[in-house]
């Protein structure tokens, strides 16, 4: 298995160390713009009350995950091929950015030319393009885990992670407390205000990674076609013994998804709160990124991405239960729910810690390659779960399905010591961001 030294792209010491400090601002203002636009569309809190309005099925909800992780999965499996060999990048991340805007914006034309009086097919509309919004999002998502391994040195990508939720997250939360709170508790005619800004800033962090310089004379063994590529992906998953503890890990990690719909609806239907409660959540849930972001990003950069990765999953498998206790007490549950979605904040964080763990462990020309498959792992629970989940808790109701992913997500929690760690005990060389000169890390 590669050390980490090995995956570390040769572009990011090619490059002048002027450059390398652009870059490192630029990709991190890209993903702050991201979280902006994100905190208008989490799936946590507004897409499922976008639906609520439309329907209130639990069944109904429970598709918004399978569609998320179906659209970020599926299509980076069959085109991490064409993404590695792209030369340069930045146009293609442009590109998908673009289509994540565009999706949001022909949402916001379609709810206000249908809605009120077109539900069933103002849903059908919303589904598809929240279809398109994953297929480009995944790709992107993939893109940009590319590029960043080829520009960001392994000691700095917990530190990028670190700044970008710094920037984004208070960002997010400003946008969100002075917009978001009015058109949320403005009604359902207000939701097209939040589709055209979830789409603009889309479309502004589309635009700042034009201003990313790489190193497109970057040579690196390429595999033969797209078919190829999966075979072999896959086969590197399954006679790799600690990837294929990873992909078993992703895959118990991944069913925490099935639950997102539902923290809301738990919390309004057993205590009595209205639809003005969710902006706060949201908030305590990006506030969750941004403060747990800092810890994480030091544990990861200093002691390893798998050390990380174990307390986050340990955190992440009892959040249901602490749901499920807080919406029993009536008395202590209005004012202490807003925690459950400040520890949902770890799961993004989760994702870029196991990313940053598959870029160490992967060969330079399999970075999308590991990237892809990791991301297909924590997708098949809601890709094949999700929709079941949600008809099980109309059905019996939110303790069974809370519990039982709770206890799976927790045995990813016990598994995950039997990974290696790839780091090196020597020091690492890294670019000093505010210097035009190499430092020892």
């Amino acid at each position: 298995m590669p050390s980490a030294a090995a995956s570390t792209s040769s572009d990011q010491h090619e490059l002048a160390p002027s450059t390398a400090r652009r870059n490192f601002v630029l990709l991190a203002l890209h993903q702050a713009v991201m979280r902006i636009g994100w905190i208008f569309k989490t799936e946590s809190v507004v897409m499922p009350a976008v639906l609520d309005t439309l329907s209130g099925s639990a069944l109904l909800r429970g598709f918004l995950p399978m569609l998320n992780r179906l659209g970020q999965s599926a299509p980076p499996i069959f085109l991490s091929h064409f993404v590695h060999g792209l030369r340069p990048k930045r146009f293609f991340l442009a590109g998908c950015t673009t289509a994540m805007g565009i999706s949001f914006l022909l949402m916001a034309l379609a709810w206000r030319g249908l809605d009120p009086d077109y539900p069933v097919l103002l849903t059908w509309i919303f589904v598809a393009l929240y279809t398109l919004f994953f297929v480009a999002a995944g790709l992107q998502q993939v893109t940009l885990g590319t590029l960043s391994g080829q520009l960001v040195h392994v000691h700095r990508r917990g530190l990028l992670m670190t700044w970008a939720n710094l920037a984004g997250g208070i960002s997010a939360i400003v946008c969100a407390w002075f917009l978001l709170q009015p058109w949320m508790d403005g009604g359902r005619s207000q939701f097209v205000k939040v589709f055209v800004f979830a789409g603009l800033m889309f479309l502004f962090a589309a635009g700042l990674t034009f201003g990313v310089r790489e190193q497109t004379e970057f040579a690196v063994g390429e595999r033969n076609g797209t078919w190829d590529n999966i075979r072999a992906a896959f086969l590197d998953a399954w006679h790799t013994k600690n990837y294929r503890r990873l992909v078993i890990i992703c895959f118990l990690f991944g069913l925490s998804i099935t639950l997102f719909p539902h923290y809301q609806s738990l919390g309004r239907q057993r205590l009595g709160l209205g639809m003005g409660q969710l902006v706060p959540w949201l908030i305590a849930q990006n506030i969750g990124v941004t403060v747990f972001s800092i810890p994480v990003g030091w544990v990861a950069d200093r002691l390893g991405n798998r050390l990380a990765m174990r307390g986050l999953l340990l955190v992440i498998s009892l959040t249901p239960l602490l749901a499920l206790g807080l919406s029993r007490y009536v008395e202590l549950g209005p004012a202490g729910f807003w925690l459950v979605f400040l520890l949902l904040g770890l799961f993004p964080i989760a994702i870029r810690v196991i990313s940053n763990y598959a870029l160490e462990i992967a060969p330079q020309n399999d970075h999308a390659n590991y990237l892809s498959v990791v991301s297909l792992a924590i997708s098949l629970p809601a890709i094949l779960c999700a929709p079941l989940v949600g008809w099980g808790i109309d059905v019996w109701g939110f303790e069974f399905a809370f519990v039982s992913v709770g206890g799976l997500v927790f045995l990813a929690f016990v598994l995950t010591p039997t990974l290696t760690e790839p780091r090196h005990h020597a020091p690492m060389p890294a670019i000093d961001l505010w210097r035009d000169s190499e430092t020892e890390t």
